[in-house]
């Protein structure tokens, strides 16, 4: 079995799964892309895939087989972070949060304030548990698979309350750092 975010999938459906993933990525004459939640290069200890490295694995293998590059990239955001690397040339993106950073009931300090008043905290009683972002983030990403040329046009903006380090935070998640930003970025894939 393997774990992955509190879950136990099952080896049979392991199993279904990287089926699939490597028939699609057979069958297809293009580039391929992962969109995924998690991180798909990093253990399940860092909101990542449980099985990680033999998911890696099976990606190089899909691209030796292919003679190219033709898993080129994997997207995900699910620990809200801003980062960038590559993996033996499959780039990994994590796209942050559109609107904030969970920190959890330690860190969490956020009290009604002129951004989110009392009625606000009644609806949402767990908005005191985050770092919420001045102001919603989002990227724009163009992929010119001709050029094979990928481009992440991001945007900043600032935390509301009090600051990771007045709350006592490393400032980190999964090794990366909490920033309310996501970054402009462009890569040859």
């Amino acid at each position: 079995m393997i774990m992955r975010l509190g879950i136990i999938i099952h080896m049979i459906e392991n199993i279904f799964l990287r089926s699939r993933l490597e028939a699609a990525i057979r069958r297809s004459d293009k580039m391929c892309v992962l969109l995924s939640h998690v991180r798909l290069n990093y253990p399940n200890t860092s909101g990542g895939c449980g099985n990680y490295k033999q998911l890696h694995e099976l990606l190089l293998r899909m691209n030796e087989e292919a003679g190219w590059k033709k898993v080129c990239l994997a997207i995900n955001g699910h620990n809200h972070t801003d980062s960038y690397q590559c993996w033996d040339g499959i780039h990994h993106i994590d796209i942050n949060s559109a609107s904030n950073e969970w920190v959890g009931s330690e860190y969490g300090r956020l009290e009604p304030n002129e951004d989110y008043d009392e009625e606000v905290h009644k609806l949402h009683p767990y908005l005191k548990y985050v770092i919420p972002y001045k102001e919603p983030l989002c990227a724009i990403i163009t992929l010119d698979g001709k050029k094979r040329r990928l481009e992440v046009k991001g945007m900043k903006t600032s935390f509301i309350g009090s600051s990771l380090e007045e709350r006592g935070h490393s400032g980190t998640v999964g090794g990366t750092p909490i920033t309310p930003i996501i970054s402009d970025l462009e890569l040859t894939i």
